[in-house]
């Protein structure tokens, strides 16, 4: 039987792992090139506007590279690698299956720029256990603003009561009980299994 509950998942650090830090590694960069990567493209407001759909990588590389005068090959790379980066994390996986198994309907909510968006529809093995999706690039809305809790809502036909929605941002999760949605703040501390159980999605 299908459950009045739905979940909503966010993707990155919840059910696939993000680490830029990592991922500037693998680019090959030295200690000074990492640290201006880390400022110039994942610190930097047009980060938000990639991930919001209203700047293309391409003029995202453009401008980081003549913030930093980092090499254009290097950042180049960065994001060439970005997309194949976010790996599964299988315990959550697990979770998504057993979700579905047990008559879940669940969706995606997340923050992502349009290059790592296709990958992960073209490519991630669980993405058929989804009733929907929902990208911020596809939108031009971004986490944590109102309108996108709102877009969730209309697209799905979901209710806020009706919705338990897992992110490993705080803000992003203040502004879904603003809206009347169940939530989970995903962290290391947290057993995400038993809060799903306590929500009676899950057994015990």
């Amino acid at each position: 039987m299908k459950s009045q509950i739905s979940v909503v998942f966010d993707l990155g650090g919840v059910l696939l792992n993000w680490n830029p830090q990592k991922l500037i590694e693998q680019a090959g960069a030295n200690v000074h090139e990492a640290a201006l990567l880390q400022r110039h493209v994942f610190e930097h407001q047009d980060w938000l506007e990639l991930d919001r759909g209203t700047l293309t990588r391409e003029m995202a590389q453009q401008r980081a590279i003549e913030r930093s005068d980092l090499k254009a090959s290097l950042v180049e790379r960065l994001f060439d690698l970005l997309p194949s980066s976010l790996e599964p994390i299988p315990a959550m996986v697990k979770n998504l299956e057993s979700l579905v198994d047990q008559g879940v309907p669940c969706y995606v909510l997340s923050n992502m720029h349009e290059a790592s968006a296709r990958f992960l529809e073209q490519n991630c093995d669980f993405w058929p256990l989804f009733e929907g999706t929902l990208f911020s690039c596809d939108e031009k809305l971004i986490k944590p603003e109102r309108a996108i809790y709102e877009r969730v809502e209309e697209k799905f036909d979901l209710k806020g009561p009706n919705i338990v929605f897992l992110d490993d941002t705080q803000d992003n999760i203040r502004a879904a009980k603003q809206q009347g949605w169940g939530t989970i703040h995903v962290q290391a501390s947290v057993d995400v299994r038993g809060e799903f159980a306590r929500w009676g999605l899950l057994p015990n």
